[in-house]
Formats: structure tokens, sequence, C-alpha cells
């Protein structure tokens, strides 16, 4: 990266790149120069206090303090008008003759110090290590560093030739691989330190054009999340205004007072709406019920649930049909018919299980006939199952001519039960199992000396512990009817 991006002066190749990253560091190289201008400033100023002890008063003196006062004067002045933003190319050239005036000042005061011609070994060091301490810790491009320490070195040099009798032609000629190592050493430095900078600011001009690609890619999917969010609203709103439909289409409970003791009806769709349905009819003595459970859940499924309630309404209300197995076998042709279901793999088989029933107030007689869906009598505790047939209510490659129609006497104080597959289908328990039909028998059992409104809490409290945290599989329809 740095043969394409740096120069040998530490400086980018590309103008528009180094225009940039002046603009960004513009504050770093003015607060960096101001402080370290002050600190340099008071420091040079307080060591002057060591030249009262080292020449007497005179001339030389005042000179030195003059020239320190000037220095000190030069560095509050860049301190203090610093406070307000300046632009790069007046910072630089303050420093530069700051730089400039610093050094030549330390060389002057060095040969005030020295009148006798004869220099100290720390006078010595003294103007070498000064200019190391600009190479670091003053910014500065690096061409202008190097023409500063290589300038001002090279006039220490000749007044040492040229002034002080203590340094002969060999001395000077290591001093001069010295000091032209310290120029090379600060020129080192103070590039690695520009090369480090700008490589900052590389990563910086990265993470912003990471930051401006997230910003838009986050944009992009909060606006995306809004359609969807405003989407969901929308199609929540229109399931929420098709449930209190679908409530209005179901049977009146109130109707079952007039027939029965006592009876319950449990409604809990699995979601907004349902594809489980009750319905009713009555003619005179007689009250045709239903359990129905259409293929799926949600929407799909309760659209088949309003199909179904309309063909029943149309075989029970307008053609008079009051036995269930007849029922059944025209709600079977109606749904193959108008769902235009045949044996073909592409057509799709959508229908219902269900469980029908038809009671006679008068002589209690009980007619039943289901698809898959079972009815259970309660008598003196003891369960009597009346199982369904194996087939559905839509095209079945095996199915029989005819449901099958069961008659049942019943008695008073018996309690008989209608249900979808819900219930018995829920996940739960410690294993995560279906709560099963088996288990679903012994709690009818258990809570059937029970009136029906506590049956239902009962049945609706153990549906929800055995689900826990898991979520609901399926709608439920529950009634329960006692005679």
């Amino acid at each position: 990266m740095g043969a394409k991006v740096f120069s040998i002066w530490g400086k980018f190749t590309k103008k528009r790149l180094e225009r940039k990253y002046i603009i960004y560091s513009n504050n770093e190289v003015l607060e960096r120069n101001r402080v370290g201008i002050f600190i340099a400033g008071i420091t040079f100023f307080i060591i002057g206090i060591s030249d009262f002890f080292r020449i007497d008063f005179g001339i030389g003196l005042y000179s030195t303090i003059g020239l320190r006062v000037c220095v000190i004067a030069y560095s509050l002045y860049i301190f203090f008008s610093w406070k307000q933003f300046k632009k790069i190319p007046i910072i630089y050239t303050h420093v530069v003759l700051y730089s400039l005036l610093f050094i030549c000042s330390l060389i002057i005061i060095v040969y005030q110090l020295n009148p006798q011609k004869n220099v100290q070994v720390i006078d010595l060091f003294t103007v070498p290590v000064t200019i190391l301490l600009m190479y670091v810790f003053i910014i500065l491009p690096s061409h202008y560093m190097g023409i500063i320490g290589v300038t001002t070195s090279w006039i220490y040099v000749c007044l040492l030739r040229c002034h002080f009798n203590n340094i002969d032609g060999e001395f000077m000629y290591v001093y001069g691989i010295i000091v032209l190592a310290i120029n090379a050493l600060g020129f080192y430095i103070t590039r690695f330190l520009s090369v480090t900078r700008r490589q900052e600011f590389l990563r910086v001009l990265e993470i912003e054009a990471l930051n401006a690609g997230l910003k838009d890619e986050i944009e992009e999917r909060q606006i995306i999340q809004d359609k969807l969010e405003f989407t969901y609203t929308e199609l929540t709103d229109s399931l929420k205004y098709a449930n209190h439909l679908q409530l209005a289409m179901l049977s009146d409970p109130t109707v079952l007072n007039e027939y029965f003791q006592e009876f319950f009806v449990l409604y809990k769709p699995c979601e907004i709406v349902s594809g489980d349905f009750y319905w009713f009819a009555t003619q005179n003595s007689k009250i045709v019920l239903a359990a129905a459970d259409c293929t799926g859940h949600g929407i799909r499924a309760a659209f088949m649930s309003i199909v179904g309630i309309a063909f029943l309404n149309d075989i029970v209300n307008n053609k008079n049909i009051l036995e269930p197995h007849e029922i059944l076998n025209r709600l079977k042709e109606q749904i193959i018919k108008n769902l235009r279901q045949s044996g073909a793999q592409q057509t799709a088989h959508d229908g219902m299980d269900i469980a029908l029933c038809v009671f006679d107030r008068e002589t209690y007689e009980l007619q039943y006939a289901g698809a898959y869906n079972p009815l259970i009598l309660i008598r003196d505790n003891t369960v009597l199952e009346y199982k369904a047939d194996r087939m559905p209510i839509s095209y079945y490659f095996a199915a029989k001519p005819s449901f099958t129609n069961n008659k049942i006497q019943l008695q008073k104080n018996d309690s008989f039960y209608l249900f979808t597959d819900g219930f018995a289908d829920q996940f739960g328990g410690q294993k995560n199992k279906k709560y099963t039909h088996r288990r679903l028998k012994q709690e009818l059992l258990l809570n059937s000396n029970q009136s029906m409104e506590s049956q239902r809490d009962l049945l609706l409290n153990t549906h929800i512990a055995w689900k826990g945290h898991e979520p609901q599989t399926d709608d439920i329809v529950f009634l329960g009817l006692k005679v």
C-alpha cells in the first residue's frame, strides 16, 4: 500500500486525497503544534535562568535573554491566537518561522555562552537534540522538516568549525556524521508518523464508506420494514374483520337451551380466523349439530369453513334432509362438485372432517355420522365412543358409497361430546408430545360429574397447562351437551 499511496515525503500521491487529508487533519495539526510550541517556548525560557550563572552581565547575557524573550513571546502569541481556527498554510508558515527562530536563537545563545571559544559538551549536543525533538513533536511536512533540520545543522557545524578552538578536523568529521545521522533519523521518524496518521485517515475513510453503505442498507431495510409493517397491519385488520364476519356466521349457542339441560361451546382458533366451526339447525323437535375441521388452518381453512356452513344451510334448511349420513353424503357431493375435485394428482382435495348428529328432544333419539371425527357418550361413569368413517368430506380414492348412520337411544342425564382434533393433537407436556385421544377420554370421564360450564373451564385449563410455552397446534372446537 505504501508504494502506491505515499511518496517519499510521506504525502499521498493523489492530490485529491491529500487535500481531503489536510481538511481532515486541520484541527489535530493546529492543536498539536500549538501545544508543542507553547511547551518548547516555556522550557526554552526557563532554561535561560542558567545563563546568569554561566556568563557575566553584559551584551552577551542581554542578547541571550532577549532571544529567549522573543521565542517565548512568539510561543505565547501562537498559543493564544490559535484558539480560533487557522488554515493549514498559515499553520505551516508559522511553524517553519518558529522552528527557524528557535534553533537559530539556540545557536546564537550557544555562541554567546562560550566567549572563551571553548565549547562545552552540553552545548555541543544541545542543537542536534533540539532538532531531533522538533522532528518528533512538531507536525510539519517531511520535506519542510528536512530542510529546516539540514540547514540549521549546517549553520551550527560551520559555527563550531570556524569559531571554537577546541574543535579539530577529525572531531568535526565524526560530529558531522552524527548530525547527519540525527537528521536522517528525524526525517524517518517524521515520515513514519506522517504515514501512520495518513493510514489512520484511510481507515477512517474506509469506515465512513462502510458506514455510508450500512446507512443506505439500514434505510432500505427500514423502508422494507415499514412496508412490511404496513402490509402486516392491513392484513391483520382485514383478518380481524374477517374473524368478525366468521363469528357472525357461526350458529347462536343460545338455541341449545331449548333442547338440552346444559351445554358448553369451546371455540379456540389457532390464528385470527379459524378453519374449525360449529353449526346448529333446528326443525320442530329436532336439532342438527356439527363440529367440523376444514383442511389446514388460517385463511385457507377459514374460506373452506364458510363454504361448509353455506352447504349445510342449503342441505338442511332448504332441502330438509335430517339424516346425518345423508347430510354428509350431500355435503361431500357438493364439495367435490364445486371444488372440481377428481383423482388427478394436481387437483386440490380440500375438504373437512366432521362429526354431525341429529337429536330429537321428544324421543331422546340421537343419530350420528362422522368423517374421521368421533362422538363420545358418557353414561353412568362409562365412556362410550362411536367411531367415525375413515374418509373425509372431499374426494377420496377409497371412499365407501355412504357414511354410516348410528342411532343411539339416550337416557336422562347422558352427556355427549362433538369435537375436532385440535385438542388431542396439541403438542406439549414434559416430552413435548401430543395430548392424544386417550387422555382426552380420561379427562372427560374425570370431569363428567361437573357442570357443563365447569367442564369447559377444566378442558381449557388442561389445554393451556399441557401446551405450556409451545404454540397452539391447530384450531379447536368442542361441544358438550347434557340431556
